[in-house]
């Protein structure tokens, strides 16, 4: 499954966020980073940038990724611990199943992956 990411040498990532007062980011606004994947010094900066909290009055934070290269899908699976079915659709592979692991009282998302390509 991870060999089939995509082949560009840059993923662009873009960070989108909800407020508690439910307005949300202004497409200027939008917090976008570039990532290339043979650089060391971008893929770190990239892991420390994941590792700043989002400010108190953000409610959700939607990160978008264009061209998701492995090294990308690495760090995002590791720090938010992402089940790797939930990047199918990413690197054209069908899952066989995915459960959320939804907890009461909490935010979660539904995530319905279309799969309109195959390898």
């Amino acid at each position: 499954m991870l060999t089939k990411c995509s082949d560009s040498e840059l993923s662009t990532i873009y960070k989108f966020k909800v407020f508690d007062d439910g307005s949300f980011d202004k497409l200027k606004q939008v917090e976008t980073r570039a990532v290339r994947k043979d650089d060391a010094a971008d893929l770190r900066a990239y892991w420390n940038y994941l590792g700043v909290p989002p400010p108190p009055n953000v409610r959700v934070q939607a990160l978008f990724v264009e061209d998701m290269t492995l090294p990308v899908l690495r760090m995002l699976g590791t720090k938010y611990t992402i089940e790797p079915f939930l990047f199918a659709s990413s690197v054209n592979w069908t899952p066989s199943r995915y459960q959320e692991d939804a907890k009461p009282l909490e935010d979660h998302i539904t995530v319905i992956l279309p799969f309109d390509s195959f390898d």
